[in-house]
């Protein structure tokens, strides 16, 4: 049983990990759309990559000047990716699983708990 726990605990950060690389690429190769950038300015895949990383990271990061380099949709993309970065996927799946009714168990409690850095007072 200890064994079948500690897999799904393995795919939940599977799952995780790989929800945020996809996350960086799609938005790094949307940065790389020629729609992203300002006309004579073009852009490589690798500041594209950086930029998107960055973003979804919330580190404020850019090897540009993002007011210069990118169109509106290119600045959109970049407000999505900060977003989705700043609520965190623990967030959304924590959303996610209280809108579909499941009941979290105590170990999640506590693992949502020290993410958010939530700690109980006591009196």
């Amino acid at each position: 049983m200890k064994i079948v726990k500690e897999k799904k605990m393995a795919q939940t950060t599977q799952l995780v990990i790989i929800s945020f690389l996809l996350l960086i690429i799609v938005g790094g190769l949307l940065l790389n759309l020629p729609i992203s950038n300002m006309p004579g300015k073009p852009h490589d895949l690798l500041n594209s990559m950086f930029t998107a990383t960055a973003s979804v990271c919330v580190a404020g990061l850019s090897t540009v000047v993002a007011a210069e380099q990118y169109t509106l949709f290119g600045k959109i993309v970049m407000l999505i990716l900060i977003q989705i970065g700043a609520l965190g996927f623990i967030f959304i799946m924590s959303a996610f699983i209280l809108i579909t009714k499941r009941k979290l168990t105590f170990k999640e409690q506590i693992n949502i708990g020290t993410i958010l850095r939530y700690t109980r007072k006591t009196e």
